[in-house]
């Protein structure tokens, strides 16, 4: 069996930390809140999504592209 390299091992312990913050976090601050919340902002949040996940792409793909 091969050992995992130093990057997976932090890949897998950053995730672990950051699940278990998210978990924290939603302990803390109640799971109903959290969900009002969410659904208070509704489609929005798509909108916000897409923002920062889709325009940055498509400027570094135009910016390869030139």
């Amino acid at each position: 069996m091969k050992r995992p390299n130093k990057v997976q091992l932090t890949f897998y312990a950053l995730g672990f930390a950051g699940a278990a913050l998210f978990t924290a976090l939603l302990v803390r601050e109640g799971a109903p809140q959290v969900t009002r919340a969410v659904t208070t902002a509704g489609w929005a949040i798509l909108g916000v999504l897409a923002w920062h996940f889709f325009v940055p792409i498509f400027f570094d793909a135009v910016a390869w592209w030139v």
